[in-house]
């Protein structure tokens, strides 16, 4: 049985894709990103997303979910360390309370 969806949370982040092609995130959940870029990536690889929340430096291993060529790929990540997954939460839900 599919994980029931979490909700997404809208922002404008800076992300660097494989170390070399930037981006923008422009929206995240404890499970992944959508992130808006030119750079060409292919449905089902696997990436390496770099970004911040509040100051700290993120690195994790995602798999690219659907790219649409031009504008960007939904990217779902892949057993982040267990400090960066509370991290990540921690930020979600905090965004989340301010709405």
């Amino acid at each position: 049985m599919r994980e029931k969806r979490k909700r997404r949370v809208s922002i404008e982040q800076d992300v660097l894709i494989n170390r070399s092609q930037r981006g923008t995130a422009l929206d995240l959940n404890e499970n992944g990103m959508y992130v808006y870029t030119r750079a060409n990536v292919v449905p089902q690889s696997v990436i390496e997303l770099s970004f911040a929340l509040d100051g700290e430096e993120i690195t994790v291993t995602a798999k690219v979910e659907h790219a649409q060529p031009g504008i960007g790929f939904g990217a779902s990540f892949v057993n982040p360390e267990e400090g960066v997954a509370r991290r990540i939460k921690a930020f979600v839900e905090e965004l989340r309370g301010r709405r």
